[in-house]
Order: structure tokens, then sequence, then C-alpha cells
């Protein structure tokens, strides 16, 4: 079964399940995710290795999106430097993990791989607090150039701490091993796409309870009116300031495993146009939509090594329209 062919069967039975009559309203969506997520656990059986690296690199893009819409969607905070706190994570990662062992965890023991996940969301929402406080002065416009500047400014920080951060060059890790239950039954790309998947899918159902909590509803209430949120006794400071710290969070936990997924992390990694990319793929999936911000990052990953082989069908556009860079900006506009 080729790739096409699987996310073609993956859609097509995901719709038939959200469609399916015998299956209450309010349960069909719920449903036809969970179809969608069975599939996805299968892939490895199916896909080849680069296509799992493709898909572990929508999961952790995945995560980010979803934290973004958030603040966003959710939220109505417009930034476009969330790549900083990507590679703050990132970062925060590549030094506990790296060969040098320059922070080790207990005696310089080398630290439990899972354990920096945790420490990079830890780090990317401190670093959200820090940004997030000062922006509630800003708003609209204002705030996406300040976000922007941070994004600009954390890659020169990271090359000047060269002793910590690598520099340049950047640190180097090594891809975390397989358990040992699994040894001999799957390859490192099979292992890494499927923790990367569970990792996506657990920050899913937090994002999805939240949401549906009294701060989700917080959120859309001070994104709608900030005036009429504060009426109804919601501290709109507050509110705006714990959006931004969990989709720091969001991103800081995605950059943990894109360090762990590629193995090396260097100050340009994450570059701007990947940091203005990430508002681009929400916006493409959908504002204030967690199954938007997932179609957003297949948009991101797929577009550009898929891309030019679709365009390349479209016989009836003129050749100087069959480029991915002109598909993603009809996408945006549409």
């Amino acid at each position: 079964m080729t790739f096409v062919q699987f996310i073609l069967l993956m859609c097509a039975v995901s719709v038939a399940v959200r469609l399916a009559p015998p299956i209450p309203e309010r349960h069909r969506t719920t449903a036809s995710a969970v179809v969608a997520i069975i599939f996805l656990f299968i892939a490895p059986a199916i896909l080849s290795d680069y296509r799992l690296f493709q898909l572990s690199t929508v999961a952790i893009w995945a995560i980010v999106a979803m934290g973004l819409n958030m603040l966003s969607g959710f939220n109505g905070q417009i930034s476009l430097g969330h790549g900083a706190f990507v590679l703050l994570g990132a970062y925060t990662t590549a030094i506990l993990l790296d060969n040098k062992e320059q922070l080790g965890f207990i005696d310089s023991s080398p630290w439990p791989f899972w354990t920096t996940i945790f420490a990079a969301g830890i780090v990317g929402r401190l670093a959200g607090l820090v940004l997030g406080v000062p922006a509630l002065r800003l708003t609209g416009p204002y705030l996406a150039i300040a976000t922007l500047a941070f994004m600009i400014s954390t890659p020169q920080v990271l090359r000047k701490y060269d002793g910590l951060t690598g520099g340049t060059q950047g640190l180097i890790i090594r891809q975390p091993r397989i358990p040992f239950g699994l040894k001999g039954e799957l390859t490192n790309d099979q292992w890494m796409y499927l923790f990367c998947l569970a990792i996506a899918v657990l920050m899913l159902l937090v994002a999805w309870s939240v949401l549906r909590g009294p701060l989700g509803r917080a959120f859309v209430a001070v994104r709608d009116s900030e005036v009429a949120a504060a009426a109804m006794g919601i501290n709109v400071a507050r509110t705006k300031v714990i959006a931004f710290t969990i989709s720091a969070c969001y991103a800081g936990v995605a950059g943990s495993l894109l360090t762990m997924l590629v193995e090396v992390m260097t100050p340009d990694s994450v570059d701007i146009l990947t940091s203005i990319n990430f508002l681009t793929a929400i916006v493409i999936g959908g504002l204030a939509s967690i199954l938007g911000s997932v179609i957003g990052a297949a948009v991101l990953v797929f577009l550009p090594s898929d891309g030019p082989d679709l365009v390349e069908k479209l016989r009836f556009l003129p050749e100087e329209l069959r480029r991915p860079g002109v598909i993603q900006g009809a996408l945006v506009i549409i």
C-alpha cells in the first residue's frame, strides 16, 4: 500500500464513522478521531521509514500548532515568534542529553530522555511567562512584532553562549534507545514515530480537556470582548498570561521531541520562516480548531516535499503558478 492510499483509506474510514447513524451525534467526532489515531499507530507496519519520519515531524509541528491555536485561535493573541519557544525547548533537551553530559542528572549520570521533555516544557512555560507579562500592554500587530523580535534575537543569544549551546555548530545527541521489550520488533524510525505520536495524542487530550473546561471558555470570552469578560468576573490579564504560558509550554515540548528526532540542534534549526509558518498552519487548518492544527501541520510538512509532484499534474495552470509556495499562499488567502 502506498502512502497516498493509506491516507485516503484512513480518511475514508474516519468519515464513514463520522457519518455512521448507529453512533450518537455527540460521540461521532470522537469516534472518528479514535479511528484515525488507530490507523496512525499501525502505520509503521505499512509505511516506509521516510514517511514515518515525515509523520513524526507532523506530530511535532501539530503540538506547536495546538499550543499556538489556544493562544491565537481561542484567546486572540497573535504570535509570530513561537519558533523561539521551540528552540528553547529543543536546546534544553540537547544540553541535557548531549554527548558531553554538560549537566548530569544525578552524580553526573545521563538524564533519562523522558525527563528532558518535562524540563523543556517548563523552560518554554517560563519563557512564555517572561514574554507574556509585558505583552499584556500589546495587542494585534504590536504583539506580533514583539514576538517576531523575540524570535529574531533568540538564535543570536544561543550563538553567544557557545560553551553551553555549542555556538553555531550546535549540539549532537544520541536518539533515545528502543525500550528493552521492543528491541528487535521496531526500527529506530518506527520507535521514534510511535513515541512522537503518543506524546502528540497526549498533548491533544490535554488541550481538548482545557478548552472544554472553564479556562477554555475564559479564553474565548477574552478573545471576543475583554470588557464583557471582565464584567463577568474573569481576570483578563491572568487569563491572557495563562494562555501564553500554556502555548509556550506546548512549543517547548515540541522542541524537545524535535531534538530527539533529528539528533542535532543548531540555532538555525528553527528559523524565522518556520516560526511564521506556524501561524500559517493554523490559519490554513482553521483557527480555534484542534483538528485544524493537525491539518495545518500536515500541510506544513507535506506541501514542500510532495507539493511539486502534485502541482506538476495540474497542467491546466500556467507553469509559474505550479509551485508549492504559490499553492501555500493561495491556501492562506482562501
